[in-house]
């Protein structure tokens, strides 16, 4: 008696257990598809820097004017409702002064208390008045011929607290123009009962002149882009607009 003995081929059955058929998956990413990801992504995220530094300097920019503009506002309240400065009311009022010949990133608030005029009057004896111009500790000449002077030779402004104040990196003043025309010093005061403002502009021995509209451009200087601020003489009001920068 013959006994056949018969085996079924199960190769993959036993190919199986023995761990050799390798697994097959179509989620991979070959070098070149990874390379290329890698460039959107670095794309996209150069784009997205790019436009939030834009956003960042041109919100720089306008919390800048909106300051320059709060700035005003509150010289002209504090000579609208007599704030004291040193136990006592300046007589000229409160102010904003601006040299852009000297630094075009900074401007002041000052108080304008007695000055002396001595193309009128002579030290010592006279009466003090007000002349509407930051002069704060400007030496005048001996005899203060043709200027403002107190009778110890030096005018007796005051800088409101935290000032000067300084603009952001990159923010600069620009121009300034009262009535149309280009100035680079201009002090823009306030005083009871109106709030008209007084505008004096060039050399301190200058008078300033009353109802003089102001506008102050700051700009950017890694966007280019402008701000205005406006001092509208008629009324004192102060507003606050976005413009193409004067080429």
């Amino acid at each position: 008696m013959k006994v056949g003995l018969s085996f079924h081929h199960r190769s993959g059955q036993n190919q199986a257990q023995a761990g050799f058929i390798p697994h097959r998956s179509g989620a991979g990413f070959t070098l070149v598809e990874l390379m290329i990801s890698i460039a959107i992504f670095g794309f996209i995220t150069g784009i997205m820097v790019w436009n939030f530094s834009n956003v960042r300097q041109a919100d720089t920019l306008r919390k800048s004017a909106e300051r320059l503009a709060a700035d005003l506002q509150l010289v002209q309240n504090m000579a609208m409702t007599g704030r004291t400065i040193e136990n006592g009311v300046p007589i000229g009022g409160y102010g904003v002064h601006f040299n852009r010949t000297t630094n075009n990133t900074i401007y002041y608030l000052f108080a304008d208390r007695e000055s002396f005029d001595n193309l009128t009057q002579t030290c010592p004896g006279s009466p003090p008045i007000r002349n509407e111009r930051y002069d704060f500790q400007i030496i005048a000449p001996a005899g203060c011929p043709g200027s403002h002077c107190t009778c110890d030779g030096t005018n007796d402004d005051l800088e409101v607290p935290d000032s000067p104040v300084a603009l952001p990196e990159a923010v600069v003043i620009d121009s300034i123009t009262v009535s149309s025309a280009a100035q680079s010093i201009v002090d823009i005061a306030f005083q009871p009962p109106k709030p008209i403002p007084y505008v004096g502009f060039g050399e301190i021995t200058q008078d300033s002149q009353i109802g003089r509209t102001v506008q102050i451009i700051l700009k950017h200087t890694n966007t280019n882009k402008c701000r205005r601020v406006t001092v509208v003489g008629a009324s004192g009001q102060i507003s606050v607009a976005s413009l193409p920068c004067p080429s």
